[in-house]
């Protein structure tokens, strides 16, 4: 595992959130005890605030560009810069050091083009909203940046600065931000950036008729697919599999019998949504077999919603294994499959009875919706952006 090198403390509010989820992110891809190798230099906010308040830019760059040659000799693989506003001096940390930054502004842009829309609301300080070096950075990428009127901005602002800085969260601020993301979305905005640490400890996915942004989670998300990337991995395989196999009945079987003991009253496959050996097979869906050194220890499937649009149905993990990474992986390979199916969307329903599959799915970029279905068992319902794949023919 590689070390993250954190530059924090603007402000520690935000610092602790990516502290907590870099940790939470690392145990679910690696289980039992793993936690994030991180060092964290946490800077005196105050001293920052003053700085850009005084617009003394070059020497706020200098400041980080001095804790991230810290960071270096301590033994970072790589830096990331736990805020969205001071990535104005990113530049002079990365001249600083021989070690790459993690632009925050990229991880956005990953995300906003993987939900397949070009125009985006963009929320932040008022230096984030009205300078011109974080939307040129998502503009280089083709991305057209909205941003609130002036009043709003000085809401935005305000906010971040006089509450949420400090650790206050007011519902009466909540639902002015709603308001401010309406009306962004009145002015074209298919989706928000929550372009400063802080706005994630006040505006949620559902405050939102469009897709939300999360810095936060998606930098420190990144971090992580980074200090793990080319990790010995275990000997995970996903196999496609017929779902009439006697592989998939077992398994399917002993995924109805947890639901049976899990949920209140049972659980009665005719109450649910769709035959798994009608349409879980191609041309139009599919259902993948995860194998643990030959051994089956979970399975999913892909069915058909209609010519763009994909359901993931029956997703069941061996308890013996969870905790590891193996589900996460599964869900990216029925993601993958759905794409190679010609698929553009993917959702799905789970219950409230099952904690750690909300966790998955809110942890895996997918966003709670209304209703699509009429499942007995569902309390959720959620779907995710698959990107540009094509329509089948």
């Amino acid at each position: 595992m590689k070390t993250i090198g954190l530059i924090g403390g603007m402000s520690w509010e935000s610092s602790a959130e990516y502290y907590r989820v870099l940790n939470e992110l690392v145990r679910e891809e690696m289980g039992g005890l793993h936690s994030a190798q991180c060092i964290l230099y946490s800077v005196d906010f105050a001293e920052i605030e003053r700085l850009q308040a005084t617009g003394s830019w070059e020497t706020a760059g200098e400041l980080l560009a001095t804790v991230g040659r810290s960071l270096e000799a301590a033994g970072a693989d790589f830096l990331v810069l736990c805020a969205n506003t001071m990535h104005k001096v990113a530049d002079a940390i990365e001249l600083a050091v021989s070690i790459p930054l993690l632009r925050v502004t990229d991880v956005v842009v990953e995300a906003i083009r993987a939900e397949g829309i070009n125009r985006v609301g963009l929320l932040g300080t008022a230096f984030t909203m009205e300078q011109s070096f974080y939307k040129d950075r998502l503009a280089a990428h083709g991305l057209e940046v909205i941003i609130p009127s002036s009043e709003d901005r000085a809401v935005v602002h305000s906010t971040i600065y006089e509450e949420l800085c400090l650790g206050v969260v007011r519902e009466e601020s909540r639902e002015r931000h709603r308001a401010i993301i309406d009306r962004l979305v009145a002015a074209g905005a298919q989706g928000v950036v929550l372009g400063c640490t802080e706005l994630e400890l006040l505006v949620r996915a559902d405050d939102a008729s469009v897709p939300v942004f999360p810095t936060t989670r998606l930098h420190a998300a990144a971090a992580v697919k980074k200090a793990l990337a080319n990790q010995g991995r275990d000997d995970l395989e996903l196999v496609e599999e017929s779902p009439e196999s006697e592989t998939a009945g077992h398994l399917l079987a002993r995924y109805y019998e947890e639901l049976t003991d899990r949920f209140p009253g049972g659980f009665d496959l005719d109450r649910t949504v769709a035959s798994p050996s009608t349409e879980l097979c191609p041309p139009s869906g599919c259902l993948l077999i995860a194998r643990l050194g030959g051994s089956a220890v979970g399975c999913g499937a892909v069915r058909k919603i209609d010519a763009t649009t994909a359901e993931i149905k029956r997703m069941w993990i061996d308890p013996s294994v969870r905790g590891r990474g193996v589900g996460r992986r599964l869900l990216a390979g029925l993601e993958s499959a759905a794409t190679r199916l010609g698929y553009r969307l993917v959702r799905l329903d789970t219950s409230s009875h099952l904690p750690e599959a909300l966790g998955l799915y809110h942890s895996s970029g997918y966003s709670e919706i209304a209703p699509y279905n009429d499942n007995h068992y569902a309390h959720h319902w959620f779907e995710k952006s698959l990107g540009q794949a094509p329509i089948p023919k």
